[in-house]
């Protein structure tokens, strides 16, 4: 009895889990393009079109040349945990990771990503 109490626990579990695989697809692509100061791709292809609106490109590029300047990233690490919120037929989900920088400097980031429906686009991207 003991093994199915644990298995029905598991379930859920494993699908929590799973059911953030296609916006950490987008967080690490997103990654990648910043190690490879590919701002513009982020800005055109990786970034909600309603929020970019709303803030504008030249903030996003901005936030990206702010970045850069702390130095080469050498690692990106996602941190346990996620959070995820579904709400009229919007989800978003936001992950936390760790980047380390050259010389020696380590920034959180929390990277917020929406899916409207048609896949998942970064909302928006805190660094502390």
């Amino acid at each position: 009895m003991k093994k199915f109490h644990l298995l029905l626990l598991l379930i859920p579990l494993t699908l929590i889990a799973c059911s953030t695989e296609e916006a950490e697809k987008l967080a690490d692509e997103y990654h990648k393009k910043l190690q490879a100061e590919q701002d513009e791709y982020i800005v055109d292809h990786l970034v909600d079109p309603e929020q970019l609106s709303l803030d504008g490109r030249d903030a996003w590029l901005g936030l990206f040349d702010l970045v850069h300047s702390w130095g080469k990233i050498t690692s990106v690490t996602k941190s346990m945990g996620f959070h995820k919120n579904y709400n009229n037929g919007v989800t978003t989900v936001d992950l936390d990771y760790e980047l380390e920088f050259e010389p020696r400097l380590t920034v959180q980031e929390k990277i917020s990503l929406i899916d409207r429906g048609d896949g998942y686009k970064v909302w928006g991207v805190e660094y502390n």
